[in-house]
């Protein structure tokens, strides 16, 4: 990473640890990355993942689905994303 004052630095969990903890949360502000070192992980074959988008009449369906599918018990391979969100405005869209 490049720092805003020029230096080049390494940041891991073992050089420049604190570094390293900012950029992971901090957004942009502490320098350029200019290199990713990164450590792969096995994954099985079949990855299902995605984005499903429902209009705000089927919302409660939707969210009770997912809390039935967290409640079937979840393995360590497994993850659920829920979230709700609105225009900038804070209105919802109704869809026709």
């Amino acid at each position: 990473m490049v720092t805003a004052r020029g230096e080049v630095l390494t940041a891991s969990d073992a050089e420049n640890a604190d570094l390293f903890w900012g950029i992971r949360g901090s957004g942009c502000n502490l320098g350029v990355v200019t290199e990713f070192v990164l450590r792969l992980h096995t994954q099985r074959r079949t990855v299902f993942a995605g984005i499903i988008a429902f209009p705000p009449p089927m919302v409660p369906k939707a969210v009770a689905a997912a809390v039935d599918f967290w409640d079937k018990g979840l393995t360590e391979k497994e993850a659920i994303f829920v979230t709700h969100t609105t225009n900038p405005a804070g209105n919802v869209r109704a869809f026709d």
